[in-house]
């Protein structure tokens, strides 16, 4: 999104955040070349792309600034987690602990060290200012100020990212069981009480709706996905996902960084795939309702967890089936409930005589295990090269760190292990559920040929991504450089002028055509195509490159 794009390093393409500009598909994001200009967002996200535009005004192309901004974010967010875990428990002792686990647990890794995904960052401070903006309107006299505030963070919260869609059912919670009378709590009452508030929210709710599907559509969600899960599949996969999260917020040692697209696999599968997230489920709703009356801060924290968890379930499609930043927001329920039982067991041992400042050693030894462990996950993200060796050592049956490695030692010559790479690729069972089993391979194969040393190899992987795609010019061009490497000038001169003759307005067709014919020796043809290349496109820096080449090499003896 920074290295090599153009696109938030000039103010000029700013107006287009308010544009379907904006919007991208998610195989150009994929597969887009150096030097390009593009949002990188695959759906509206105007707040987020404005950040990424003040954040290179105070940085430049400073990495450890733009990174600085994501942490300072993660503390804001913290802070804001605190009132309201505070709100919530009127227990200093256990707001601190939550936010302290949410602030520095593993699973935040990723969306924290990850610019590109700041969006998530940017929906969860939001939403927590809506929701703490909320509090005070209802409890200080219905001020209009607090609720032209919720409605303003929640505006703000729906354009950083979609998934703030829930906030107004967490609203609804949050009034069903800490705000409303305990006489007024049923829907009618909440109804009546909270008309205005209501009609703030449906009305932004509504007015996303329309940008989000009419105004500004979300391509890559409302696309036919080739390779999406249905059905069954799509069931045990949820199941599945559902699994590593709660093993990643429970036990921080699995978390790790994850390969891009990455779903775990329908098979094998064992009864324990669908028994134990089933019974997570089924154990969280009793729990939710047995605390309903004991302690109502576990069941709200179990209920924020699910009704946030929800967009991200894998119901609808996501480009991601599997990734930690998605937690960011639902982790606010569970890290609540966490430091709630966490609290309780410590006052147990208190009453068993218990050293007092044994409670302080458990809480800080655990916080300590979360930052040791935090701290080694953030060396992965250091560079692709050791994050796509970290994600193939824990995930070797995800295709794509084998593909983006592949292209990664393209980009830095090393030519010999971007084929190494991408061979393996090649082998392994697709898993990108939003790109056919067509365009995978014949990207793949493309990219083998421009790699590959050996001519005769290129040809063959260039000749195969040919029978995919047969009408794509540059394919003929690579075609015709290395037959003109292996000093077959009639095959080279054919690519080339096939190249030509499908699309007339690509210098650099013209200029491999006067590249073969020189090479031939034929200079009349040379001077001829060049001559015509320089009445369609004028005497361009390339083309007078190109000329002066041909003169030097036609007086050569």
């Amino acid at each position: 999104m920074f290295g090599q794009n153009r696109f938030y390093k000039s103010l000029e393409n700013f107006p287009k955040i308010f544009t379907h500009q904006l919007v991208m598909s998610a195989s150009n994001f994929q597969f887009s070349a150096e030097g390009e200009s593009f949002s990188g967002c695959i759906s509206y996200r105007p707040v987020s792309a404005a950040t990424f535009f003040v954040d290179y005004a105070f940085w430049r192309g400073n990495a450890a600034g733009q990174h600085s901004t994501n942490i300072l974010l993660h503390f804001i967010v913290t802070v804001l987690a605190f009132y309201l875990f505070l709100r919530l428990t009127a227990n200093t002792s256990v707001a601190f602990f939550a936010a302290a686990l949410f602030a520095v647990h593993p699973v935040q890794t990723e969306v924290i060290n990850t610019i590109g995904y700041r969006s998530d960052i940017l929906m969860t401070l939001f939403s927590l200012a809506a929701i703490l903006s909320y509090w005070r309107y209802s409890l200080e006299g219905k001020k209009g100020k607090w609720l032209l505030l919720c409605g303003g963070s929640y505006f703000l919260a729906l354009f950083s990212k979609e998934t703030a869609l829930v906030l107004p059912i967490l609203i609804f919670m949050l009034e069903r069981f800490f705000i409303a009378a305990p006489e007024r709590r049923n829907i009618p009452h909440i109804l009546r009480d909270k008309i205005h508030s209501i009609l703030t929210l449906t009305t932004i709710t509504t007015f996303y709706i329309y940008v989000y599907f009419v105004l500004m559509p979300n391509l890559v969600y409302l696309q036919q996905a080739p390779q999406a899960y249905t059905g069954f599949a799509k069931f045990i996969v949820a199941l599945k996902v559902f699994s590593m999260y709660f093993m990643a917020l429970v036990v921080p040692s699995t978390v790790s960084i994850l390969p891009p697209l990455y779903a775990p696999p329908v098979y094998p599968l064992e009864w324990w795939h669908i028994a134990m997230p089933l019974a997570l489920i089924l154990g969280s709703i009793v729990l939710a309702r047995q605390f309903i009356r004991r302690d109502k801060v576990v069941s709200f924290g179990i209920l924020w967890f699910f009704i946030a968890y929800l967009p991200v379930s894998g119901i609808v499609p996501l480009l991601n089936p599997l990734a930690y930043r998605f937690l960011y927001l639902p982790s606010i329920g569970f890290f609540l409930v966490a430091a709630v039982g966490i609290n309780v067991i410590c006052q147990r041992i208190l009453l068993s005589k218990a050293s007092p400042n044994m409670l302080f050693l458990l809480k800080g030894a655990l916080l300590g295990l979360c930052v040791a462990l935090t701290l080694s996950i953030n060396g992965f993200y250091k560079n692709d090269i050791v994050a796509c060796r970290e994600m193939i050592r824990r995930y070797p049956e995800s295709s794509r760190p084998y593909w983006i490695l592949g292209l990664e030692y393209y980009r830095l010559g090393r030519y010999s292990e971007a084929v190494e790479f991408l061979q393996k690729h090649l082998i392994m069972p697709t898993n990108n559920p939003f790109i056919s089993d067509d365009k995978e391979k014949f990207l793949t194969y493309h990219l083998l040929g421009i790699a590959s040393q050996d001519p005769d190899v290129a040809i063959d992987y260039l000749n195969k991504a040919r029978a995919i795609y047969p009408g794509l010019v540059q394919i003929n061009l690579d075609l015709a450089k290395n037959y003109l490497a292996k000093k077959d000038y009639a095959k080279a001169l054919a690519y080339a002028e096939n190249a030509v003759e499908r699309d007339p307005n690509l210098t650099q067709a013209y200029v491999y055509a006067v590249h073969i014919y020189s090479e031939m020796g034929n200079w009349d043809s040379a001077h001829a195509v060049l001559k015509q290349a320089v009445k369609m496109f004028g005497e361009t820096p390339q083309l007078k490159a190109v000329k002066e080449h041909l003169n030097q090499k036609e007086q050569m003896p």
